[in-house]
């Protein structure tokens, strides 16, 4: 079992995918003589050159869902039960941290709560809302009694007034970096658009410190499959900017369920491996 030593907490399956920790260091600091690494200052204004962070990457066997060791994850991963745990806008009264625990995260209205409610087959656990911005909080619910899932509110446009759209960014962002047990964060895009900059910037400082995510495209069966493959590879073409290789990224609908397996194999697998905090 691999772990990432800067972050301890945050434990990756041993087979089908790694955690890359690299830390934070620019490619221009590399000496050509000895080759050594050196970190740049944190406090700098400036860091140029390509920042390689630590990503989730995945083998070319975990493309198969329907491998042997995937048909056990699926079967391990039957949704037996999925209850609303709470909601919060303080960290320090989320639940215990002694479970795994995947925090679902995009820009407001992209689908966040439907995606939830597909993934344990339950319609209504997560609110959904025509209203960007009506997620504000942050929301737990218990699956299978072992895991947990987070709706987190959406960035970006929100009908709210600046203050609270900065409060709602700071607390998220100290839940992001301080939450023991978070596994992986999810992060959502409308597979219909092509990559927005804050999104990019979003990924972006979610490498930098250091916490694992991958990308999950929204939406899929509103469009041509050629169009999804499309605007996929705009945005790990724009991604390529900030990283040395891409997250992983899957294609979903909660219309047609698109995605669901390879989701829920890839929640299995990290659970298998789950340490809980000391």
């Amino acid at each position: 079992m691999l772990k990432n030593k800067g972050l301890s907490r945050r434990v990756c399956p041993n087979q089908d995918f790694r955690i890359k920790r690299l830390g934070r260091f620019v490619v221009d600091n590399i000496d050509s003589k000895n080759n050594p690494i050196n970190p740049p200052n944190p406090d700098s204004d400036k860091v140029r050159g390509k920042i390689i962070l630590k990503i989730l990457i995945r083998t070319k066997a975990q493309d198969n869902i329907h491998s042997p060791q995937q048909s056990c994850l699926l079967l391990c991963m039957i949704i037996k039960s999925a209850i609303f745990q709470c909601s919060n806008t303080r960290t320090d009264k989320l639940p215990p941290p002694i479970l795994p625990e995947y925090a679902f995260i995009g820009r407001s209205n992209v689908g966040k709560s439907s995606l939830i409610n597909m993934l344990v087959q339950h319609k209504g656990l997560a609110k959904t809302s025509q209203t960007p911005g009506k997620t504000q909080l942050i929301n737990h619910f218990l699956i299978n009694e072992n895991w947990q899932l987070v709706d987190l509110p959406g960035y970006g446009y929100a009908k709210t007034s600046r203050t609270n759209r900065s409060a709602w960014e700071k607390f998220i962002r100290y839940y992001l970096r301080h939450r023991e047990n978070l596994q992986c964060v999810f992060v959502l895009f409308d597979s219909r658009h092509e990559p927005q900059k804050v999104d990019t910037e979003f990924c972006s400082w979610l490498g930098e410190n250091g916490i694992p995510f991958v990308l999950v495209f929204t939406k899929a069966d509103k469009q041509s499959k050629l169009m999804t493959t499309k605007n996929v590879a705009a945005f790990r073409k724009a991604l390529l900017e900030f990283f040395e290789e891409v997250p992983t990224h899957f294609i979903s609908s909660s219309e047609t369920q698109q995605g669901r397996d390879e989701l829920l194999a890839f929640i299995g697998d990290i659970n298998q491996n789950f340490v809980a905090p000391l």
